[in-house]
């Protein structure tokens, strides 16, 4: 699933928590993905997310209310806590800048993603 689609999905499971990734009933936009994917708030939610979308912890963008530079992991979290954007406006961001073939698929196994080089775009490569 990509990233878009699970904050997405998880808007639906939660309400909206602040500057914390999951509280009793609520969830950031992170921690909605999070949940769409199965994640749940006692597991290691930063190695989840980083398993599944690590595009977003290697790629920089500017934050599109701010125009301040970040990793796209920390402007979803900064969109979220600093400039109250819904989580469904974060998805629909989300969706936008993230790459086509971002999404590892479930069934293909042994790959990874590989961060741009000066020689080579970036993508999923067999190990």
């Amino acid at each position: 699933m990509n990233l878009s689609e699970a904050i997405r999905l998880g808007t639906m499971l939660t309400s909206q928590a602040f500057r914390v990734v999951f509280t009793g009933d609520g969830a950031c936009a992170w921690g909605a993905a999070l949940l769409a994917v199965g994640a749940t708030p006692e597991r290691a939610v930063r190695s989840a997310a980083r398993s599944r979308w690590p595009w977003a912890f290697a790629v920089s963008v500017n934050c599109p209310s701010c125009e301040r530079s970040r990793l796209v992991c920390e402007v979803i979290a900064h969109l979220n806590d600093d400039h109250r954007w819904t989580r469904e406006e974060i998805g629909a961001w989300v969706g936008e800048i993230e790459p086509v073939d971002a999404q590892l698929p479930e069934d293909v196994p042994n790959q990874r993603w590989q961060a741009p080089t000066s020689t080579t775009a970036a993508g999923w490569s067999n190990d």
